[in-house]
C-alpha cells in the first residue's frame, strides 16, 4: 500500500481568519477559504488572484510570498509524526508526501492507526502514480486500491503519469478519454503507433509502471524493518531477520554513498510498546556485514519479538580510500 499526503491549508494556517494566499513562482500555492470563496484557486496567476481578493475584501486582503524555510518545521512535524509506521517517505513539496506501507503485513490496519493532521487528505493505492492519482481525484471510497479497475474505467488519459505528456495527448486525439478505453487498445497496436513507449502505455492503463517511492526522508536518515507473522523467541530467525535489514541498508547506503556510525534498533512486542535501543559504534557502517554486527550487538530482549526496525541516523559521505593496490583474486 502506497499512500499520497497531502495537508490542506498548509501555508495559510495561521492566516484563516480573513482571505489571505501564499504566491510562489508568480502563481497561488495556498489561499484561505475567504479567499477560494472569492473566486480564487490554487495554481491561479497571481495578478488575477490580487485582483480578485482587491475587488471582494478591499480592506482585509493579504498576500504572502512563500519563502521554504518559513514552513520547514511544520514539514518536519507532520512528517516526523509519519516516522513510527513507514521508513519510506518521500515528499513531494512541503505540504505532500508519499508513504510506502508495502512491507507490512498488515497495511490496512496501519492506515487506521496513522496520525494525520485533521486538515490532511490521502489518495491510497498500490502505485506511486495511481496514489497521486487517487488524491488529486477525492477517492474518499479507495476505489484505486481495493477496486482499481473500476477507478481506472474513469480515470482521465492525461492522469495517466507515467506516460509522455505527448502520448497522452496523441491518445486524446485518437478517441481515447480514459484509461478504461485504452485498455481495449492491445500491446501490439500500442507497439505499432507508440513504439517503445507502448508498453509503459498498456502498463499504466491497468494501473502499473512508475516509480517505487524513494526513502528521501528524514534526510540524513534511512531505515528499514520487518515484521513477523507471530511472536518469535528463536535467535536463529531474529538472527535471520537481522541479516535481511542488513542487505537491505547496504543496498540503500551504497546507492546513495553514505555510511554511519549511528544505529537505532526498535524491538517490538505483542503487548507492549516498543522497545528503543540506541548506539553510536567507533567504525562507521557501510557494509551488510558491519551493519549485521552492530544490530545483532544491540539486540538484547528475552521476549517474544513482533517486529524489528533500524534506523541509520546522522549519515555522512562515504570515505572510500584505496586500501591496497593489489586485491586477491
Amino acid at each position: 500500500m502506497i499512500i499520497c499526503v497531502r495537508i490542506n491549508h498548509f501555508y495559510t494556517a495561521d492566516l484563516l481568519q480573513e482571505p489571505a494566499i501564499v504566491v510562489r513562482e508568480k502563481a497561488v500555492l495556498d489561499a484561505t477559504p475567504q479567499a477560494i470563496a472569492l473566486g480564487v484557486t490554487l495554481g491561479m496567476p497571481f495578478g488575477l488572484a490580487k485582483t480578485l481578493l482587491s475587488k471582494g475584501a478591499p480592506e482585509g486582503k493579504r498576500i504572502v510570498q512563500w519563502k521554504p524555510e518559513d514552513y520547514e518545521e511544520a514539514q518536519e512535524r507532520w512528517l516526523d509524526a509519519c516516522l513510527p509506521y513507514t521508513d519510506v517517505i518521500e515528499p513531494i513539496d512541503q505540504h505532500e508526501a508519499f508513504l510506502d506501507f508495502s512491507a507490512h503485513p498488515s497495511p490496512e490496519a496501519v492506515l487506521d492507526s496513522l496520525k494525520l493532521p485533521e486538515n490532511a487528505s490521502i489518495g491510497v493505492a498500490k502505485v506511486k502514480w495511481l496514489a497521486k492519482a487517487a488524491l488529486d481525484k477525492d477517492d474518499k471510497n479507495q476505489f484505486a486500491y481495493y477496486a482499481p479497475n473500476l477507478f481506472l474505467d474513469s480515470l482521465p488519459t492525461n492522469m495517466l503519469a507515467p506516460v509522455l505528456p505527448e502520448s497522452r495527448a496523441r491518445l486524446k486525439f485518437l478517441g481515447y478519454q480514459t484509461a478504461g478505453e485504452i485498455q481495449s487498445i492491445s500491446l501490439e497496436t500500442l507497439r505499432e503507433q507508440f513504439g517503445k513507449e507502448a508498453l509503459t502505455i498498456w502498463q499504466a492503463a491497468r494501473g502499473r509502471a512508475g516509480k517505487p517511492v524513494q526513502p528521501l526522508y528524514p534526510h540524513a536518515a534511512l531505515g528499514a524493518r520487518i515484521y513477523f507473522e507471530s511472536p518469535v523467541e528463536a535467535l536463529e530467525t531474529i538472527e535471520t531477520a537481522i541479516e535481511e535489514i542488513a542487505v537491505e541498508l547496504a543496498k540503500k547506503l551504497e546507492a546513495r554513498d553514505l555510511q554511519g556510525s549511528n544505529m537505532r534498533l526498535w524491538i517490538g512486542y505483542e503487548e507492549e510498546p516498543e522497545e528503543l535501543l540506541e548506539r553510536e559504534f567507533t567504525k562507521p557502517m557501510h557494509s551488510a556485514t558491519s551493519l549485521r554486527f552492530a544490530a545483532s550487538t544491540l539486540f538484547k530482549t528475552e521476549k517474544p519479538v513482533t517486529s524489528l526496525r533500524i534506523q541509520l541516523p546522522n549519515l555522512r559521505k562515504a570515505n572510500r580510500k584505496q586500501q591496497k593496490l593489489y586485491v586477491a583474486r
